[in-house]
């Protein structure tokens, strides 16, 4: 038992040398955690701190730099290529890697061609310069675009494609759409939804919120939050995906043709298998999803966990 409260926590969290801050443990690593860099289609960044027993490391500092080290190659996403060429929204709903879903996408953005026109706004024409003029509609090549990705190495691309195959078949979404799936849990039976909100949401492109439609019959008070009305983009980690909120706050479809996602693509975003069943009503259902650890961030942290007890022992 830690025993450990939040003014501890801050004292840890401010100690540069990640050394001493919980008695009797020595801290191995602190630092804020991108799960997308794990390989979670999803920027989600959550604050992991990890502590050795003293006695276990003896005042070995070349031990506790190893270790340092270890950790810090995964939980930094050193040890793949996720950190520069991370899991997308398309790849987890879809169930297979980029390169064999290019049709797909060309369909999925074709859709919003002439947006710009119906909303009628500056912003949408800035947006037709900013982002739609800039597309290819190639799919790899806008993904590269897309996560900023500058210096290009063929061979570290076609790596990155079959490490984005390997997690797809770890996680048991391969060849298995989402769609295509009818759970008795409820999570893949489409939200029931508001007529004003699927008109709205046809006005709103990916990666795009409230504010796009602002100044039109669309408009909704969003109060500053950006995740309001906000679109998932297929090419790119999902935002932060939220256990409560009220209306605008349920996380919405790259396609145009859809709205809310289902319970169950949240759970995909989140690397839930699908064989995880999930109890109690929606808004509960909704909670469960939202409050977690992605499991594959788990997964990984447990790994690194599991190398440095091996060390010690």
């Amino acid at each position: 038992n830690l025993k450990i409260r939040w003014p501890e926590v801050k004292k840890v969290i401010s100690n540069a040398n990640n050394g001493d801050g919980i008695e009797g443990y020595e801290i191995v690593f602190t630092g804020i955690v991108d799960f997308s860099r794990l390989g979670v289609p999803q920027k989600r960044e959550r604050l992991i701190i990890i502590g050795v027993r003293k006695d276990l490391v003896k005042k070995d500092l070349m031990l506790l730099w190893s270790l340092r080290s270890k950790i810090e190659k995964v939980l930094s996403g050193k040890k793949r290529l996720f950190h520069k060429y991370p899991l997308t929204p398309i790849e987890v709903f879809e169930g297979a890697p980029l390169d064999k879903l290019d049709d797909r996408y060309k369909e999925i953005m074709k859709k919003w061609e002439g947006v710009w026109e119906e909303v009628g706004t500056e912003r949408a024409r800035t947006w037709k310069q900013r982002v739609w003029d800039k597309l290819t509609f190639n799919i790899i090549d806008d993904y590269l675009m897309i996560n900023n990705v500058k210096q290009i190495d063929k061979r570290e691309l076609e790596e990155a494609l079959k490490q984005h195959e390997a997690i797809l078949k770890e996680l048991g979404y391969y060849n298995n759409p989402v769609y295509t799936l009818k759970l008795p849990d409820t999570t893949t039976e489409p939200p029931r939804e508001d007529t004003a909100v699927v008109e709205r949401m046809k006005r709103i492109p990916p990666d795009e919120n409230h504010e796009f439609v602002r100044g039109t019959k669309w408009e909704v008070e969003g109060k500053g939050i950006s995740l309001v009305y906000r679109r998932i983009h297929p090419l790119k980690p999902s935002y932060t995906i939220v256990a409560y909120g009220g209306g605008g706050t349920h996380g919405y479809h790259y396609d145009r043709d859809r709205a809310t996602v289902t319970l169950r693509e949240k759970a995909r975003l989140q690397t839930f298998p699908d064989d995880f069943l999930f109890y109690g009503r929606k808004t509960e259902i909704r909670a469960q999803i939202g409050e977690a650890v992605p499991p594959l961030a788990a997964r990984r942290i447990a790994e690194v966990l599991a190398e440095v007890l091996e060390t010690l022992t």
